[in-house]
């Protein structure tokens, strides 16, 4: 299955995104709880 590297960037950085967002939720929410 051949993919154009435009459509696995976006993505790819969409996913990244999404991660980094979940991570600095994460974070930011811990210290709230404690």
């Amino acid at each position: 299955m051949i993919v154009p590297n435009v459509i696995v960037e976006i993505v790819w950085k969409a996913i990244v995104l999404v991660l980094n967002v979940n991570a600095t939720n994460a974070v930011v929410a811990k210290p709230n709880k404690g």
